[in-house]
């Protein structure tokens, strides 16, 4: 059976939407021939905890945990946010306070693709070292958070593994992406990543036909919506 590099910020017991989409796929790849390989941050700071998707979890996966840091604690205890989503920090207060600006602002100019970047390097270290001796066939990302897809893009790149870009969000085309105050240089910088992505992926999958729309203005040729995209690409040998 061929094996898969699944790497997901989101996996259980994290809860919430953003678990689901990896956890599904990693679920049912084995009916499609593929043996899944999960790379998880050790540490996260997941804002929902839901035990029941451990259930969902393939008995007998391997499943690689990294550490990560994570600087959106320190953000949460300065403006007294304990329950807040990192994606949301930008809509759920009408009135913010300095700490609200100046931490939005950071998150958007110097944590690029997103705040869990300090998790890139010691990733793509970790997994380059993985890969020298244990042979995977594809890599497969899922994001928000975008950090999963940076690093996916670094490892194609590196190793010439074919690689499926997945969306479960758009990345600058999302809605909250101008919200985060973000200037003309951590703008090209994200744009970058995600140009140089839509070159190194084999494939690009999307959640919706209206983002598939939108996205391929920026990736032309390149797009496949998941209900086909993804269906090909476990399918081919």
């Amino acid at each position: 059976m061929k094996k898969v590099l699944v790497i997901s910020y989101y996996w259980p017991p994290s809860g919430g939407i953003g678990v689901l989409r990896s956890l599904k796929f990693v679920k049912y790849l084995r009916e499609f021939g593929w043996e899944p390989v999960v790379v998880i941050p050790k540490g996260a700071d997941y804002p929902y905890y839901d035990e029941a998707n451990l259930n969902d979890v393939p008995k007998g996966i391997e499943i690689i945990e990294i550490p990560i840091v994570e600087p959106f604690k320190i953000f949460k205890w300065l403006t007294s946010r304990k329950d807040t989503p990192l994606n949301n920090i930008v809509h759920v207060r009408d009135k913010k306070s300095i700490f609200d600006t100046l931490g939005i602002w950071v998150r958007g100019n110097f944590f690029i693709p997103d705040a869990r970047s300090l998790w890139i390097s010691p990733a793509v270290k970790h997994l380059i070292s993985y890969l020298q001796s244990n042979k995977i066939d594809a890599i497969f990302s899922d994001g928000p958070p975008h950090t999963n897809t940076v690093i996916a893009t670094k490892l194609a790149a590196r190793c010439n593994i074919p690689f499926l870009a997945d969306f479960q969000d758009p990345w600058t085309q999302v809605d909250y992406y101008k919200l985060f105050r973000i200037g003309y240089f951590a703008d090209k910088k994200h744009k970058a990543l995600e140009q140089l992505t839509f070159q190194i992926a084999n494939k690009i999958t999307i959640a919706s036909d209206s983002w598939k729309t939108e996205l391929e203005k920026l990736a032309p040729k390149m797009l496949m919506l998941f209900t086909t995209g993804m269906t090909k690409m476990i399918s081919q040998d």
